[in-house]
């Protein structure tokens, strides 16, 4: 899909910072928003500064301590149950990682609760574009309020970047779109999701053979990958090097079929080859990395969880059958301003 919209530059910048679900599992979760009152840069962009992101009208932008996130983590949990992993994740493993902005409203005279964090936002650039990931507790209001106070659309379209939402919530698809339109971002697109998290135990997991997935088996799961690119190898290097990596099930030596783990913790790029379909293969390898997982209580209190393209109906009866269950509707959706062709 994303190769049908963008040209190379702009697919290999996605590719390289967003982990696609491909096949069954592709993009997925996310909601809300509140901001930092401290700018980041990096060498590709130049963060909003503190002059710019800090007090407005409605709420002031504020950068979270540890029992902040703590506090904020929590609030989500409440609210969205096990659709909240994926955030406890993130805040793990980016902490110091890209900038994270949080919203928190101003004390009125009725002496509003200003410790209440309504809304956090996640940004991460390249020299192309941006990726978000946007939470809200409160409202799209507030999320909408918080994006165009850390990321400001002129900033965006005065420099000719793309903006990508990843795995946001579905109800904060008009967010997006609307910040596409003030940004000038015309060429667009959405791919809609369901995130499902493991949730009761199946009756059977079996007792199937799988072993961990190396490095040397990028080659063939890239080539497999429907979203390969010529950054792509690198990727699916990293996470096999990185954090938990994937499991695989091999036929006579041969790895037939596979399953990685990705940075926010979502399990993805599955795949089974053509000649070994048909023989309830993959099911066996959900099933014994289920397995696994119970030896592991890290992995389980993170409850498992993946994202399924919407429609894909076999993939959603094989996880629901090992004991998934749908927690949230999201979406990837991105944009960038439209290539002027020359005359």
């Amino acid at each position: 899909m994303q190769s049908e919209l963008w040209s190379l530059g702009w697919t290999q910048f996605w590719r390289s910072v967003i982990p696609s679900r491909v096949h069954f599992l592709s993009r997925g979760f996310s909601a809300g928003s509140r901001r930092a009152a401290t700018g980041i840069s990096s060498p590709e962009m130049s963060m909003p500064s503190e002059n710019q992101a800090h007090g407005t009208e409605r709420g002031r932008a504020i950068r979270l301590s540890a029992d902040d996130r703590h506090d904020f983590l929590t609030a989500w949990l409440e609210v969205h149950g096990a659709a909240g992993q994926r955030l406890r994740n993130l805040l793990e493993r980016w902490d110091g990682c890209g900038a994270w902005w949080y919203l928190q409203p101003e004390k009125t005279e009725e002496g509003e609760n200003t410790t209440a964090l309504t809304a956090a936002l996640h940004v991460a650039s390249s020299a192309t574009g941006y990726k978000l990931h946007l939470f809200s507790l409160a409202n799209p209001q507030s999320a909408d309020f918080l994006l165009r106070r850390a990321l400001p659309p002129g900033d965006v379209a005065a420099g000719r970047r793309g903006v990508m939402f990843a795995a946001l919530d579905a109800s904060l698809l008009p967010v997006a779109a609307a910040y596409f339109d003030d940004a000038g971002l015309t060429d667009s697109w959405t791919e809609p999701c369901g995130m499902f998290a493991w949730d009761t135990q199946p009756d059977q997991l079996g007792n199937e053979d799988v072993t961990r997935l190396t490095v040397e088996d990028a080659e063939l799961i890239n080539e497999h990958w429907t979203y390969k690119s010529e950054t792509s190898l690198e990727l699916v290097r990293h996470l096999l090097r990185a954090g938990a990596g994937g499991w695989g099930a091999r036929v006579q030596g041969r790895l037939a079929s596979w399953c990685l783990f990705y940075e926010d913790g979502a399990w993805g790029m599955m795949h089974t080859l053509e000649a070994y379909r048909r023989r309830g293969l993959g099911r066996r390898l959900v099933a014994a990395m289920l397995r696994e997982a119970q030896k592991d209580d890290a992995q389980l209190r993170k409850k498992p969880f993946c994202f399924i393209v919407e429609g894909n109906t076999a993939s959603e009866r094989l996880f629901t059958s090992l004991g998934f269950r749908h927690v949230a509707r999201v979406a990837w959706t991105g944009a960038r301003p439209r290539k002027v062709e020359a005359d």
